[in-house]
């Protein structure tokens, strides 16, 4: 089975209250991760269809400091998949209500998708249907290269 990378790609919003907040008066980078982690996590379930664990986190930057009130859009897609396992590209934005974002962060989440005793199990593969999509292949097949110690799936 293949799958566009639409069917599984979502979206989520949050607004940054000051709970979550650090000394700096800033987001706290954990408190992003997490939600980005749940985001990722829904990509890679739609897809796979079935249970995910966390294999490992890549790449991830932070680019501008998030501050109380900015409005947060997260968007999730798949980019690779082998056999077993999924890597979903995750990107953060600041919306500033009228329409106009500015990104904050991105990185990658990697999955493996687990049967109902735990063990790896084969995913669909994905649709490559436009240039950009061709690109985050061809990016994660090059960061797929130096991975293998901790990801052979």
């Amino acid at each position: 089975m293949v799958k566009k990378v639409e069917e599984s790609s979502t979206e989520s919003w949050k607004v940054v209250k000051p709970a979550q907040l650090n000394g700096k008066g800033t987001l706290f980078g954990g408190e992003l991760m997490g939600w980005l982690d749940e985001v990722s996590g829904i990509v890679a379930l739609r897809h796979s269809e079935g249970m995910v664990s966390t294999v490992a986190v890549e790449g991830f930057t932070f680019t501008v400091p998030i501050h109380n009130n900015d409005c947060l859009m997260m968007r999730g897609r798949i980019v690779y998949v082998g056999r077993t396992s999924m890597d979903v590209l995750v990107e953060t934005f600041v919306d500033d209500l009228h329409g106009n974002r500015k990104k904050v962060s991105q990185g990658y989440y990697i999955y493996v998708a687990l049967d109902k005793n735990g063990k790896p199990r084969e995913v669909p593969g994905i649709c490559i249907e436009t240039e950009e999509q061709k690109r985050d292949w061809e990016s994660a097949k090059r960061r797929r290269e130096g991975r293998g110690q901790y990801c052979k799936h």
